[in-house]
């Protein structure tokens, strides 16, 4: 019986480390998305304003251009599997934050602003690392072949887990009408917080 890594498209895997960086991505990014759909439903539910969830994405996306260079620079310094533990025990410790706060009721739109904001640091620094770690994993001339199978990963969890947390009919709106947010979204970030223990304790 032909194995896994034998399919040509799949041949990288046959590295164990490369197959765990895989599997941990996929942990991850699923709980960024996961989290990105509760955290633009939540904004709603609050403000019941589309300029309200767009300065959120603003904030979220925003470090990407500021400190992208910043990430990279602390890619090259330091060592790259130290790096990602570390910001996925941030990403983490955000998401546990932002469930105590939905659960004790005192989240507030600038609340979400700041966390949206932190998160963007984090994933901008973790990326750059990830992105750089593939090279010390696989062999020169399997490089490309490693680079695309990780960004099929990145989008099989996008597609996969935010079609998911839409699906309609899992969980009804709860207290609505005083302003207090679904099981779903509360559900979400602790499912984000966990996948990030689960995809740091692959690494």
């Amino acid at each position: 019986m032909q194995k896994l890594w034998e399919i040509r498209p799949l041949r990288t895997i046959r590295h164990r480390n490369f197959r765990l960086l895989l599997e941990g991505a996929l942990i991850s990014s699923s709980g960024d998305f996961m989290q990105n759909v509760a955290q633009s439903w939540l904004v709603w539910d609050l403000t019941r304003s589309p300029v309200a969830i767009g300065v959120v994405a603003f904030f979220d996306s925003i470090p990407r251009l500021l400190i992208g260079a910043l990430g990279g620079a602390i890619a090259d310094r330091f060592d790259r599997r130290q790096v990602l533990m570390i910001t996925q025990t941030l990403a983490m410790i955000q998401a546990i934050i932002y469930w105590l706060a939905v659960w004790f009721k005192v989240i507030a739109f600038w609340h979400i602003v700041v966390l949206a904001f932190f998160l963007g640091i984090v994933n901008t620094i973790n990326q750059t690392a990830r992105q750089s770690l593939v090279n010390s994993l696989v062999p020169t001339e399997e490089l490309l072949n490693a680079i695309g199978l990780q960004s099929s990963v990145f989008n099989f969890s996008k597609i996969i887990f935010t079609s998911w947390i839409c699906l309609p009919g899992r969980d009804e709106l709860v207290g609505k009408a005083s302003g207090r947010t679904s099981k779903k979204v509360l559900f979400t970030f602790v499912a984000a917080g966990a996948s990030y223990i689960s995809s740091r304790s692959l690494m």
